[in-house]
């Protein structure tokens, strides 16, 4: 930044509702500089922002949709004018200069998010502000913050979870047998670091060979605009299995996937962008026809259950199951394109 070197550092990345954000201002210079203030903005807040086109050629119209909530919006001047006394001065000398910051966050704040359709994002932002024909000098680092969850307070997430379905394939007037699939997790709470551990298995009475199964963690979010809401999902760690031949089974025994650093479900405290997280077993049919998706919902915090050590193999005595489901097709939108890393453009 030319003949000043202007950045702010924290003293830690992540930090909890409630907590105090501290660090410092970190001001280099090769010479003498003049201004009216040195100000910082803490600042959280949340946006959604996509477009929808309809019609085709000359008839193609393209609606906006947007959103956002500001949960803190906080301006302060370190030193120049405005600043507490004995630091209204209006001149810093050549050299290193730092000066220690610190603000506490509200208590009731979202985890911060990332994707390409929305994010929740917490900032602070720094400004020399200056007069006359000079620039301003600006610069800015953003921290993470993560909202409480304890698993320990939401009934039933540690029973295990499953669900069972069948599916025909359809070619023309030909029907085949079914496609017919029992899946089980160890239960439907966990945090991140924590294994999901699966067990699946799947009759194939069809006369087609299947080309694959897999096993996924899925994000599923909405993102709610003004007038218009959007549903996406994204994939978080899959594990692939060879298909299944015609008129055969398979089996899936304490298959183990393990939960990635992900945002609490819910997305509590905001209300333009909902958050669900489920494992969803597919059986990958032939070309043409729709997969056989079945999906277990979980529910990711972050303070772990207590009771017991769940990541144990086995143990899927007390299953809740639903009741046995035919699909025709899959029960999710397809995954969305990979999300934007957590920056500020």
């Amino acid at each position: 930044m030319g003949k000043i070197n202007f950045t702010i550092s924290l003293n830690k990345n992540v930090y909890r509702p409630g907590e105090i954000v501290s660090g410092q201002v970190n001001i280099g210079l090769l010479e003498s500089l003049s201004f009216k203030a040195i100000e910082l903005t803490y600042q959280g807040r949340a946006n959604v922002h996509w477009s929808e086109s309809t019609g085709s050629g000359e008839n193609t119209r393209t609606n906006y949709y947007y959103g956002s909530e500001t949960y803190f919006n906080n301006h302060a001047a370190i030193y120049g004018d405005g600043a507490p006394a004995g630091s209204n001065l209006n001149t810093l000398n050549a050299g290193q200069h730092v000066f220690p910051i610190q603000f506490q966050l509200p208590i009731n704040l979202p985890s911060s998010f990332e994707a390409y359709t929305g994010h929740i994002r917490y900032s602070v932002e720094g400004k020399i502000r200056r007069s006359g024909v000079f620039s301003n000098s600006k610069t800015m680092t953003v921290f993470t913050v993560l909202d409480y969850l304890d698993l320990n307070q939401i009934p039933n997430v540690q029973i295990p979870v499953g669900r069972n379905g069948s599916h025909h394939l359809c070619c023309c007037c030909c029907r085949s047998g079914p496609v017919e699939a029992n899946f089980h997790i160890n239960r439907a709470g966990f945090v991140p670091g924590e294994n999901v551990t699966a067990h699946a298995s799947i009759e194939n009475m069809s006369n087609r060979n299947m080309k694959a199964t897999t096993i996924s963690i899925m994000q599923n979010v909405t993102f709610h605009a003004t007038t218009r809401s959007k549903f996406e999902s994204q994939v978080f760690g899959t594990i692939h299995h060879p298909g299944c031949f015609r008129r055969s089974n398979l089996e899936w025994n304490n298959v183990h996937l393990e939960i990635p650093a992900l945002p609490p479900s819910g997305l509590r405290f905001c209300n333009i962008i909902d958050i669900n997280y489920s494992v969803q077993l597919s059986v990958v049919t032939p070309t043409c026809h729709l997969n056989l998706d079945l999906l277990c919902p979980i529910t990711i915090g972050t303070i772990p259950l207590q009771s017991a050590d769940f990541n144990s193999p086995g143990g899927f005595s007390g299953i809740a199951e639903e009741n046995n489901i035919v699909t025709n097709g899959p029960t999710h939108l397809q995954a969305s394109s990979p999300l934007p890393p957590a920056n500020i453009p």
